[in-house]
């Protein structure tokens, strides 16, 4: 037997079927369907309608790339060694090969696996570059106007040791390690941490010379702000 609850709805229902001429249980059947189906609809309704408040595809998306957004600023794309040294390279104007004269240069001229000594290096070597004295002993030496490249100055005789000797061979096809990083990372940032043209493997009585890590080298010969190259210039070649 089938119970229905007596609700003005389902009369309604019951009486329009009887008018077509069926019976009792089929009307009933049929009323059951059809307010089962009516109730389905409803619900199935509200939830799309709360989904789509809710959850809708364009507010999901929109929080979405919210995240996304927000995650590519906290965690930036790492710059590999790589995409690096093909900036190191276009803006200094040198190639590949020359590029590894001067890792291994710095290499040899570093205190052994030090990072900071390999660093102030490098530094010392780029300063060069900046300064009008330099610049200009280049070009007296060479009659070409060479000063502001970074490995004329390196490759200049009696301006490295380890190079001049031809040690700096030993360490060609450096690759890795923490003066290897040291020198991409100077070269790629321009970060300069001192402003002295000259180093000493051994403290000599040189006057005002400075050691930065402890069995590194000493540097002295304080560029003034007077002999640097005018800043802005560099910069452009930093940020180019």
């Amino acid at each position: 037997m089938i119970y229905v609850k007596n609700d003005e709805k389902m009369l309604q229902i019951l009486e329009k079927l009887r008018e077509k001429g069926l019976k009792k249980t089929t009307c009933l059947s049929l009323a059951l369907i059809i307010l089962m189906t009516s109730s389905f609809a409803m619900e199935s309704s509200k939830t799309r309608s709360n989904t789509k408040e809710t959850y809708s595809g364009q507010e999901f998306v929109k929080i979405q790339n919210i995240k996304e957004e927000k995650l590519a600023i906290e965690i930036p794309k790492e710059v590999s060694n790589e995409e690096k040294i093909n900036v190191i390279l276009n803006r200094e104007g040198i190639t590949r090969e020359q590029f590894d004269e001067i890792v291994a240069t710095a290499v040899g001229e570093a205190a052994p696996g030090s990072y900071e000594d390999a660093y102030a290096v490098i530094n010392t070597f780029y300063n060069r570059t900046i300064s009008k004295t330099w610049i200009n002993e280049m070009i007296r030496a060479t009659g070409e106007d060479k000063g502001r490249n970074l490995y004329e100055q390196i490759t200049l005789i009696n301006q490295s040791e380890v190079y001049t000797s031809g040690r700096y061979k030993e360490f060609l096809g450096t690759n890795d390690g923490p003066v290897y990083q040291a020198v991409i990372d100077f070269l790629y940032t321009l970060d300069r941490k001192h402003d002295y043209l000259c180093f000493f493997a051994s403290y000599g009585d040189i006057p005002d010379s400075v050691q930065f890590v402890p069995g590194g080298n000493w540097y002295y010969s304080l560029m003034l702000s007077e002999d640097m190259v005018n800043y802005d210039t560099r910069l452009i070649r930093k940020l180019g």
